[in-house]
């Protein structure tokens, strides 16, 4: 069960930090700033909202900060949350920058093919090796701080965790075919 739960965690970075990490990826005066700026302020009716450096880095701040209150933690357990914490950020940060590199690769091959089968498969690997990393990362952070929890600490670390997998993009109940808010 203590490692089902680290390996729920770790999947839950990887699958949800996205939306939260690109934070990193692209510093507020780089070149093209301020055009992606202006694209978070168009009208969002018609598809979905890229948020801005500041609402990502803000919005990690906040999923950490009520995980973490969710806990509550003992002024013991407070010791090895900071472990869990700078992981999260860490991989955070590099997911930021992994998709920086992708969005400037897709926009170098521009109107070209895409990649080929022998590519793309290359490709998926090379993402399932940084994966499995991350997963090994964020399991070693936590399993100190997962270890100390006492029961009903670790039944809402488990609520919380497996929550945020299904809002973000992780691991559902039910299988790969219910969607993102099919929870009925």
């Amino acid at each position: 069960m203590k490692k089902t739960m680290i390996a729920a965690l770790a999947t839950l970075v990887v699958a949800g930090s996205g939306a939260f990490t690109a934070s990193y990826a692209q510093p507020a005066n780089a070149p093209g700033a301020a055009q992606q700026d202006a694209r978070h302020e168009r009208d969002h009716s018609r598809g979905p909202m890229r948020l801005s450096a500041e609402d990502r880095s803000a919005l990690l701040d906040a999923r950490l900060a009520g995980f973490k209150a969710g806990l509550k933690l003992t002024p013991e357990q407070e010791k090895a949350w900071p472990a869990l914490e700078t992981a999260m950020r860490d991989i955070a940060k590099e997911r930021g920058e992994r998709m920086a590199k992708w969005r400037e690769a897709r926009e170098e091959r521009g109107k070209k093919d895409r990649p080929d089968l022998i590519e793309r498969l290359r490709n998926g690997a090379t993402m399932m090796e940084e994966r499995a990393k991350t997963m090994k990362t964020i399991a070693d952070a936590a399993a100190p701080l997962y270890e100390s929890l006492d029961t009903a600490q670790k039944r809402r670390f488990n609520v919380m965790a497996r929550e945020m997998m299904n809002r973000h993009g992780g691991p559902r109940p039910g299988g790969p075919e219910r969607g993102m808010h099919d929870r009925g």
